[in-house]
């Protein structure tokens, strides 16, 4: 595609008129020439100053007509394509907040906006529906009164001007009130573009994360991709969701999904405790501010708590829970638990009436239930590369079993697998078996103790998202192991082609070289 157009057509429709006026059109016509040479002056001014192709320089508060037409290659027979588009963008951007040719004026709360129905119709069937529809008794009015909330009349101008000009300026403050403007009017490409912007950029700072309030807004408006990556994002790194301010807007029921689940990649469970401590004195002080509180409150704090597994905390933390504030409300709850969760780590026999749920544990990060394997330098690996691990893991969580563990090893295949041409000998001729490369990033977990081993493993894959590292990936698999079976692979744990590409998100630290994965090994 080439820019710029000759002005010959422009002195070849100077000269028509010249001849062909009839002379009292003369007047008139002289005027017509004198600005057409105006403008052909004017751009052979900018072109002088350095209006180069693909500019976007402008005259006055017009664009130079000729640099922004797009030609296609000429050809004798086809001729040439030539798109002006973005001069149509233009004059239609200008429309914007003009009282030139609009008719009708939009009041939202206190601001008012002077639009235009074509524009607005074109881009909103709700639109559309309110301002021509006999029915509708503002297609009879040129005022049109909104009632929006807050937050969106707060950004009303910006959804508003991108019906004219096609642009926005998201944030993570913005985008959520926006998404609800599009949502309601049905700007279906704006919608689109929050969500994609979501999906985008979720992963953020503590201050500016608002995943919860993301969450919530896509399960009830229907957006199941949004829902989705929010919903992985905070099951697999929930530590930053407790730390965030947007956690306390999560609502109960999803808590509770959340509390349930033993997929939750948490540092620990005392820390998953600490979090629910928050949301319910948070919840507490809004409801009941002067202090006091309602059995109703009671209640739903003891349906949030009795999900906390108890006795995955270790003794150490235990000795804390009496200095939480909780504690001044459900004392007698408290001490239970306690006692529950001391008789689990001396040994003793699980109690009756406890889920079976609350003897497992989640998947904890700590250095006690994890281990980690960085790999630097990854660019620079060869192919086929293969890393080895020797590691332990906990046969329970019981303190009482802290001196038994169970001993693996790790091998972790990042730059795909190379199978060498070998040669099977047989008892009456030999087979040649040809080499392959399998482009997987394989890990094999491997065990040389012939005990029966029923367990649960997790792998965590890290990656980065605007400059933070989070876990944006989690291969479960449940898996035995015997005398017969001591080896389990876990294939494609992230996409070859992601990981082994220029700037891929799974690579992390100071140089972005480094591909990091953790382990998880729960008993069953």
């Amino acid at each position: 595609m080439s820019y710029c157009m000759s002005m010959e057509c422009e002195k070849s429709a100077v000269r028509y008129t010249d001849v062909f006026t009839p002379p009292k059109l003369k007047r008139q016509t002289d005027s017509m020439s004198t600005s057409a040479t105006s403008i052909k002056d004017t751009c052979s001014h900018v072109r002088e100053e350095g209006c180069n192709q693909g500019g976007t320089e402008t005259h006055g508060s017009h664009p130079c007509y000729t640099c922004h037409t797009v030609k296609s290659e000429f050809d004798h027979e086809h001729g040439q394509h030539v798109d002006n588009s973005l001069i149509l963008l233009h004059k239609i951007s200008q429309l914007y907040q003009s009282h030139d040719l609009s008719d009708i004026l939009i009041s939202v709360s206190d601001k008012q906006f002077h639009a235009h129905k074509l524009i607005l119709s074109s881009s909103s069937d709700v639109f559309r529906v309110m301002l021509y529809n006999p029915s509708w008794p503002e297609s009879r009015t040129n005022q049109l009164m909104l009632k929006e909330e807050q937050e969106c009349v707060d950004v009303f101008e910006d959804f508003l001007k991108y019906m004219y000009t096609g642009g926005i300026h998201l944030t993570h403050y913005t985008v959520l009130p926006i998404l609800m403007l599009a949502d309601k009017y049905n700007v279906c490409d704006l919608r689109a573009v929050c969500i994609q912007y979501m999906c985008e950029h979720l992963v953020s700072t503590t201050e500016h994360n608002h995943a919860i309030s993301w969450l919530q807004y896509a399960q009830t408006g229907g957006h199941e991709r949004l829902a989705a990556h929010c919903h992985q994002f905070i099951m697999y790194n929930f530590h930053k969701i407790i730390n965030c301010k947007d956690f306390f807007q999560m609502s109960g029921a999803i808590l509770l999904k959340y509390l349930v689940s033993s997929e939750l990649v948490i540092p620990d469970e005392f820390t998953l405790f600490k979090g629910v401590s928050y949301w319910l004195l948070h919840q507490k002080d809004m409801l009941f501010p002067n202090g006091s509180i309602h059995n109703d409150f009671r209640n739903m704090a003891l349906e949030f708590l009795s999900n906390v597994r108890f006795p995955m905390i270790g003794p150490i933390h235990l000795s804390q829970l009496k200095q939480d504030p909780l504690n001044e409300y459900f004392m007698d709850y408290f001490m239970e638990r306690m006692l529950l969760s001391l008789n689990y780590h001396l040994g003793n026999e699980y109690t009756l009436g406890v889920p079976a749920s609350h003897w497992q544990p989640r998947n904890y990060t700590n250095e006690i239930w994890s281990t980690s394997l960085s790999i630097d330098n990854f660019m620079a690996l060869p192919l086929h590369d293969v890393h080895l691990m020797f590691f332990s893991s906990p046969v329970s969580a019981s303190q009482a079993d802290e001196n038994r563990c169970w001993e693996w090893s790790l091998d972790l295949f990042p730059k795909g697998i190379h199978f060498e041409r070998c040669v099977m000998i047989g008892l009456w001729r030999n087979l040649e078996i040809c080499g392959t490369v399998y482009n997987n990033v394989r890990l094999v977990l491997t065990t040389k103790q012939p005990d029966v081993r029923k367990v649960d493993v997790a792998i965590l894959v890290r990656a980065v998202q605007d400059s933070v590292e989070y876990v944006k990936q989690v291969i479960q698999k449940h898996c035995i192991f015997d005398k017969d079976k001591q080896m389990c692979h876990f294939d494609n744990i992230v996409p070859f082609d992601e990981l082994n590409c220029e700037d891929s998100d799974y690579l992390s630290g100071p140089q972005n070289d480094t591909f990091k994965v953790t382990i998880i090994i729960k008993p069953v």
